[in-house]
């Protein structure tokens, strides 16, 4: 009703509750049109997609200038940000974290008001994943890692990222602009997604066989999002555990939203 160009968008719910979970209704509201409107998750929640789809672009050619050997190796096995990233931006990690470090996320976000923190948050995730996943060799072992492992890391692990994170003081909005220029003139530079490989397909069983024998090239960015988030991201989507979660009295409690 604030914004009803934008209107409700899957995704949104993640963040609201994460703000409602420490916030009073108010100043939760008040948190959360300050994200959409300085940090930018209005363009992703928009109609047509389009922010999100800048997002998953950038943060291919983020990772080929920050890790260019591990950014190569995604590539070369069809994992596109899409397949792991999407969740990540468009719910500030709630979708998949720990409230502890989505919390923290969203702290940062608050406070510094930019679009690029979740941006550097995803390059280092990566980053502390790069040993393993350069041992890994097949797609689907490579897709069910970067949605699997990183939520369930130890709190250290998980820190030593946000201080990567907080650390990148040179990937700024405008440091992100200027690469993502400059990568707009290299052919072979991925789309937002390539065509989603028959092994991604495979990894949900509810595919249907006109899904799996549709042409590709027929199918736009858009409804290409879409069709790997209801793939891939279904269960994440629909349901969010927060895990335990202390009281005013120091008693635990676990919620769940669906």
């Amino acid at each position: 009703m604030h914004d009803p160009k934008v209107g409700y968008c899957q995704g949104m719910a993640f963040v609201a509750g994460l703000l409602l979970i420490y916030l009073p209704e108010n100043r939760a509201f008040a948190a959360f049109v300050t994200l959409m409107e300085n940090g930018d998750f209005r363009g992703m929640y928009g109609h047509g997609m389009e922010g999100l789809k800048s997002r998953l672009r950038q943060l291919s050619v983020v990772l080929r200038a920050k890790n260019p050997t591990l950014a190569a190796h995604l590539e070369e096995k069809d994992v596109a940000p899409v397949l792991y990233a999407s969740g990540w931006f468009m719910s500030a990690f709630a979708s998949d974290f720990s409230v502890r470090f989505s919390g923290r996320v969203m702290d940062c976000l608050l406070a510094q008001r930019t679009s690029s923190f979740i941006m550097r948050v995803c390059v280092a995730l990566v980053n502390e994943a790069s040993a393993d996943l350069l041992k890994l060799r097949d797609f689907e072992a490579l897709v069910v890692y970067l949605k699997t492992e990183p939520r369930v890391w130890p709190r250290e692990r998980l820190n030593t990222v946000m201080e990567q994170a907080l650390a990148m003081s040179d990937l700024t909005d405008e440091e992100i602009a200027r690469l993502d220029a400059e990568a707009s003139t290299d052919e072979a530079l991925p789309r937002v997604m390539s065509p989603i490989p028959r092994a991604a397909r495979n990894l949900n069983s509810s595919t249907t066989p006109n899904e799996e024998t549709a042409d590709p090239s027929s199918v736009n960015d858009e409804s290409e999002i879409l069709d790997v988030l209801a793939m891939l991201d279904l269960e994440d989507w629909t349901s969010l555990e927060y895990g335990e979660h202390g009281t005013s009295d120091g008693s635990t409690q676990t919620a769940s939203s669906t």
